[in-house]
């Protein structure tokens, strides 16, 4: 069953502005997954457990802005509130203006994320970026998707001002409403219907307040700064071996003599015989590294913003940590 919140928000196209990137700062404030986000708000009053935002160009001069929600059984009886939640998450943006030290962190981010690019398709490069030789000047061509260059306060100010109560459009997809659909799509045969929102709910939107849960997120720590690489050593062992061993532990370590980037891959195994001795364990593994996963996205989601991505997933043994 498909439970679904999109908040939709037209403003101008942004891609004029692609050194300075006003939609990025907001994508990045309004889909945060860290403690005092709009997404730990949901999932502290069992709303919703993902919330995604962005935007996207539909044709010449019209951009969309998108807040997609993910709503639990809950959730679906509380988009009214869902939504004025964003709406006061938005008013403490415009209370806090434009910070310049958030900005210069996606700046950062995006630096290292083209420097350190893995290698793609040469064809698929070539069909992204061949649409970008019209709408961006020739030298920024390869760059203008990545790099941010330029602190322009004035323009996040401009944008936010486009997400109000009175620029919005919403839908809700949930079989819960399977019964309530008045049309039939002629074309896919979906059933749906289309409602005004109240005025009492669009009052109750636009009203300047705030939300204790909700504040800036605090400054990430994990944004590296220095990518100097060790020297090898001349007798560096060609193949993987074993740094430490002990009862219930045992490194095996490689150093990179081929690529000389700054890139770390770590691979932790735990074993546990009681896993897969049958059915219920096996899923109770299952279940515990899910439930991990959810729980801890809030306080890892920095190092995944800087690129330190951590997987947790079961294996025929136990589980793994990459």
């Amino acid at each position: 069953d498909i439970r679904v919140l999109s908040i939709t928000f037209p403003i101008p196209e942004q891609s004029k502005y692609y050194k300075s990137m006003p939609n990025r700062y907001l994508s990045a404030l309004l889909g945060h997954e860290g403690p005092t986000s709009i997404l730990a708000a949901l999932k502290k009053r069992g709303w919703s457990s993902k919330l995604s935002s962005g935007s996207k160009v539909e044709a010449r001069g019209i951009e969309l802005f998108d807040i997609d929600v993910d709503l639990t059984e809950k959730g679906v009886d509380h988009v009214d509130d869902i939504i004025k939640l964003i709406f006061q998450y938005i008013n403490m943006l415009k209370r806090e203006g434009p910070q310049e030290w958030f900005h210069d962190e996606n700046k950062n981010i995006s630096a290292m994320q083209f420097q350190f690019k893995d290698k793609g398709s040469p064809l698929d490069y070539v069909y992204r970026l061949s649409p970008h030789m019209i709408t961006f000047k020739l030298e920024d061509v390869l760059t203008a998707e990545y790099l941010i260059k330029d602190w322009r306060p004035d323009l996040i100010q401009e944008l936010l001002s486009y997400f109000r109560p009175d620029n919005l459009r919403y839908t809700v997809v949930s079989k819960t409403f399977e019964n309530q659909t008045d049309t039939i799509d002629k074309y896919y045969g979906t059933p749906y219907k289309i409602s005004k929102i109240s005025l009492e709910t669009l009052d109750e939107w636009k009203k300047d307040d705030l939300c204790e849960d909700l504040k800036m997120p605090s400054k990430n720590e994990f944004i590296a700064t220095d990518f100097t690489l060790v020297p090898i050593d001349k007798n560096e062992p060609s193949h993987p071996h074993i740094i430490h061993e002990s009862l219930l532990l045992r490194t095996w370590f490689k150093t990179d003599t081929e690529f000389r980037f700054p890139k770390a891959f770590v691979s932790v195994d735990f074993f546990s015989y009681i896993v897969m001795t049958d059915p219920f364990h096996c899923n109770i593994m299952s279940l515990f590294v899910r439930l991990f996963n959810e729980d801890f996205t809030e306080y890892t989601w920095d190092a995944t913003r800087a690129s330190l991505n951590l997987i947790i997933k079961p294996s025929s043994y136990g589980f793994k940590v990459i």
